[in-house]
């Protein structure tokens, strides 16, 4: 029986995977039709001119660099992402932006397989497989129904500027945890560098991770000093005192004084709680979707096991789901307060996809959770056992699941965008006029250029233009990233 059991778990892990895998497929297909927009070309201006000059890796590095600093003094102080945006793959080859696509998905389900695999699999001997398939369920919620798939995954200033530092965000909370690792003190020394180094990269990111981050050394800080470990201790002060200065680094910047100075109708700290809390809450009501309740009934056997094995190997009781649940609402409303004190809103698409990445996450733990509660408790005890039927009850089930999941993605996803625009040639359309755009660029340095507006404008890939006024910023960026005296849009 317990073979069985084994067997039936693995079946279904292997299931879970290869939808989340298949139904990734058109999404990354799409890719070969993605080209540059907006901020893609005022954060690589430098980078392009550099590369098309020297060819030479190591001075687009520095010309990323400079480009950082420039924009610390006189836009913004996210300096690791202004590093990162320098290097949007179109400044090597228009065709190389399709790589925008594989990167911002593959930091995705990366990230989130090493954190489940180090939380469940090494912390708390959960098999490799059924780790494995939890962290292809939670990406493939977040990459099928997340908010703005064109500002997550297409359009690469805005997706690395998030999710990329979602994934930073997940590396991070791994090296907290894994300070109470014990290692040979070179071991731990790096173990703590590397740390660091992932709370400097993520402060100088956009503010919603910052914050997270922040908010994630000051637990680790509290947690350490409870348990009164000495060595978690000193390393989680350290990684707190870095990452505490790469935030106030960012913030308190010259250029994100220039850019405060643009939104003037603010609503000070109460409002901004109050606007983050009915934002939050609304925001989780309305993500409280079908696809989301399919993968975590599909998850729940998992659930129930691991947690049932951590109650009774190490004697945990789970006696707080309420507050759990609470603290996981109150910290999707905080991740709310940065655009809403910085800017009087909310943010844009790309700012929701991060806080529903974490969203995710939070209803898989509280998930987690709730389960450790009812094993631990006397709750499960007068449930009927029937160990001959549960084998083929659960089988019935996870098809039954497996049929709903591949359903969803058929006609309610990310991935039916993506085969429709495909299919009705929409993708294929915009490119071929991208790439017409671009070609006349090439060949019109230092002239005006008078470029047609888009005919067909794909809900995943096209994300903004240029417009009839040449002094436009985006307009701007465009004529100084390729050489040109002016660029409009027009007949």
């Amino acid at each position: 029986m317990r073979d069985r059991k084994k067997i039936l778990s693995a079946v279904w892990a292997v299931v879970l995977i290869g939808i989340s895998v298949l139904t990734v497929i058109p999404l990354l297909k799409l890719g070969i039709y993605d080209h540059p927009s907006a901020d893609d070309f005022n954060y690589s201006i430098q980078t392009y001119r550099v590369w098309q000059e020297t060819h030479s890796l190591g001075k687009v590095i520095g010309a990323a660099w400079s480009t950082s600093i420039r924009f610390w003094h006189t836009w913004q102080g996210l300096y690791a992402s202004a590093f990162v945006l320098a290097l949007q793959p179109a400044i090597f080859g228009e065709t190389y932006y399709a790589l925008t696509v594989w990167l911002t998905v593959g930091t995705l389900y990366v990230s989130n397989l090493i954190f489940v695999e180090y939380v469940l699999h090494h912390k708390l001997r959960v098999s490799a497989l059924s780790a494995m398939a939890l962290a292809f369920a939670m990406s493939m919620v977040m990459v099928q129904w997340l908010p703005s798939a064109v500002q997550g995954f297409y359009w690469y200033n805005g997706a690395m500027n998030y999710t990329l530092f979602y994934g930073v965000l997940l590396l991070l909370i791994v090296g907290q945890i894994s300070f109470y690792t014990p290692r040979k003190w070179w071991q731990y020394t790096l173990k703590v560098l590397a740390t660091l180094f992932l709370g400097v990269i993520l402060m100088g990111g956009n503010h919603v991770t910052a914050l997270c981050g922040l908010m994630t050394g000051i637990l680790a800080c509290i947690l350490a000093f409870l348990r009164k470990k000495r060595q978690p201790v000193i390393a989680s002060l350290i990684v707190g005192a870095g990452m505490l200065t790469g935030f106030l680094i960012n913030v308190c910047s010259p250029g994100t004084s220039v850019r405060q100075a643009y939104f003037t109708d603010r609503p000070g700290f109460f409002g901004t709680i109050a606007i983050a809390v009915k934002t939050g809450i609304l925001s989780i009501n309305d993500w409280l979707g079908l696809g989301l309740f399919v993968c975590v009934a599909g998850m729940l056997p998992l659930a129930m096991a691991t947690a049932k094995k951590v109650s009774a190997e190490r004697g945990y009781a789970f006696r707080y789901p309420l507050a759990v649940f609470v603290a996981s609402v109150a910290w999707i409303c905080m991740m709310f307060c940065p655009p809403v004190y910085a800017t009087g809103g909310t943010g844009e698409g790309r700012l929701w996809n991060v806080i529903y990445f974490v969203f995710v996450l939070l209803v898989f733990i509280n998930e987690f959770y709730l389960c450790g509660w009812l094993c631990a408790g006397s709750h499960m005890e007068n449930l009927p056992q029937n160990e001959e039927q549960k084998p083929v009850a659960r089988a019935a089930a996870g098809a039954v699941l497996a049929a709903g999941l591949i359903i969803l993605c058929l006609y309610d996803s990310s991935s039916y965008i993506a085969r429709m625009e495909m299919r009705y040639e929409q993708a294929q359309g915009y490119s071929v006029q991208a790439d017409q755009r671009v070609e006349l660029y090439l060949n019109s340095a230092g002239g005006d250029v008078t470029v047609p507006a888009y005919t067909t404008q794909p809900e995943l890939l096209y994300f903004d233009d240029i417009t009839g006024d040449a002094a436009d910023w985006r307009n701007v960026s465009v004529r100084d990233y390729y050489g040109l005296n002016s660029v409009v849009t027009g007949e």
